[in-house]
């Protein structure tokens, strides 16, 4: 008899640089408003074990906040089944990388 078991997919990962300083970067992945303005809606609160919805074109997704190290990192779980984090790191010139959407 053939099992068949799920194989956990590899990280993805994608940088950007980033124009502005770390901590407006930051209120742009870390709260509700700036998350929205290049994902989309949610009630995001950057609080680690914070249950929030993101509003997709599919309909709402649960997710949660799993670790808020500000203005630095800042992951989620969406859905059941995905970790999405959020790093910046100032480079030279104070100009943060973060993932692109």
């Amino acid at each position: 008899m053939d099992e068949t078991r799920a194989v956990p997919l590899p990280p993805i990962r994608h940088s950007i640089a980033v124009q502005a300083p770390v901590e407006r970067v930051w209120q742009a992945v870390a709260t509700a408003e700036g998350l929205s303005a290049w994902l989309m809606p949610n009630d995001l609160k950057a609080e680690a074990g914070h249950p929030f919805t993101l509003q997709t074109p599919f309909g709402p997704v649960p997710c949660r906040v799993t670790v808020v190290e500000p203005p630095h990192r800042l992951a989620f779980r969406w859905g059941g089944d995905w970790e999405v984090t959020l790093e910046l790191e100032p480079q030279e010139g104070e100009h943060p990388r973060h993932p692109d959407p």
